[in-house]
């Protein structure tokens, strides 16, 4: 934040507001600044940044990140904080302004957080209690020491493969949405591909899923969340395989209604089937004789997981009854049950299934070494956690 006066006065010529963290950039309050300006610093000025800001600084209340209402009064916070250094600046110059309040001093100062520590205490348990006596005994994670020094191999830290390509998912914009048409012409002529795959190209089943195969493994007609799979493009470098997937054109018409809320849900009676409840006694006759009922709703935005590491999958064929050897970035690797070796390490526990089918598949149309790697931005659309 930064502000110009006009000379020898408290009268605002220039004002500049810039914010992160409402919205995917840095953002600036336009509209506030220009509402400010030819105004005296002071109370009424601060009342009306406050009221502008309120205004034009807002968010939806699904934006990524949450706390929606915390980071929107941050912004106030901000402007106040800015309010009272320029202020107390003015003042130190000689100006003729009001003072800072003494106890309002400290929000001028700049916050210096110390270093974080934190000690681990693990419960103590009986002496003389066997070893084998698990009973009370804290119990370290079989990978904790790898992972805490760095000792690790995780699926991008396995070096590349001779001729190794990269795979990028092709995945729906659209939350639910009948599929038209893919054009892959534009992403054909581009450097550095090797082959497409959509659902035509699957020899065997195209369903899927971590307990129930009501799934795809890519979208055959219809996409029914944004990020569902429509197919994957091979390229010869991960930059490539990325531009070339967003070089993909896909016309969809999309179908009603579009549910994205549990209360979308709720208001068109779409339930996961067969519904389960767990119940004991009589509920009616439990309110009937409460003395008190309470009634209250609670919403919480999405939140995701701090990766260890994003999804990754590397592929290497192994040239003997079609085996495909797979490097997964899993904790469930029972649902990688496809003629391969899998190696985890912890990242998500379902839906990292269907990216080791689309690998298979892609495998049983090269005979060469391949990764499909993700960054943080997509890879929460392609899990069912989101």
């Amino acid at each position: 934040m930064s502000v110009t006066f006009v000379e020898g006065s408290t009268v605002v010529k220039h004002l500049a507001l810039s914010y992160g963290g409402m919205a995917a950039t840095t953002v600036l309050a336009k509209n506030t600044a220009s509402r400010l300006l030819g105004k005296q610093w002071g109370e009424e000025l601060l009342q009306d940044a406050c009221s502008s800001l309120a205004e034009e600084m807002t968010l939806h209340p699904s934006a990524p990140g949450g706390m929606v209402t915390y980071r929107r009064t941050l912004t106030l916070s901000l402007f106040y904080k800015f309010y009272l250094t320029v202020q107390q600046k003015l003042a130190s110059e000689g100006v003729h302004v009001e003072g800072v309040r003494a106890d309002y001093i400290s929000a001028t100062e700049i916050y210096h957080q110390t270093s974080p520590s934190s000690v681990q205490i693990f419960q103590a348990v009986p002496d003389g209690q066997k070893e084998e006596d698990v009973v009370g005994r804290p119990m370290m994670h079989l990978s904790a020491m790898k992972q805490a020094t760095g000792e690790a191999v995780y699926c991008d830290d396995i070096p590349l493969y001779e001729n190794e390509l990269y795979l990028c998912l092709i995945t729906s914009t659209k939350a639910h949405a009948h599929i038209q048409s893919i054009d892959t012409s534009k992403a054909e002529s581009m450097p550095g591909v090797v082959t497409f795959v959509f659902a035509k190209d699957i020899p065997g089943s195209n369903m899927t899923g971590p307990v129930v195969y009501d799934e795809t493994v890519l979208a055959d007609d219809t996409v029914t969340c944004v990020g569902h799979i429509i197919g994957a493009v091979v390229a010869d470098t991960q930059a490539h395989a990325q531009r070339a997937a967003k070089a993909v054109r896909i016309t969809y018409q999309e179908l009603q209604p579009v549910i994205i809320t549990i209360q979308d849900a709720i208001t068109h009676q779409s339930f996961f089937q067969p519904a389960r409840t767990i119940q004991r006694g009589d509920l009616d006759q439990g309110f009937t004789l409460a003395d008190h009922i309470l009634e209250g709703e609670m919403h919480m935005g999405g939140q995701e997981h701090f990766y260890l590491e994003t999804n990754v999958t590397v592929a290497v064929p192994k040239g003997e009854d079609g085996e495909m050897e797979l490097f997964v970035s899993t904790q469930s690797a029972t649902k990688t049950q496809v003629h391969t070796h899998t190696h985890t390490h912890s990242c998500t526990h379902t839906h990292t299934h269907t990216q080791s089918c689309a690998a298979n598949l892609v495998g049983t149309y090269i005979s060469v070494p391949f990764k499909i790697l993700f960054s943080l931005t997509p890879n929460p659309n392609l899990k069912s956690k989101t």
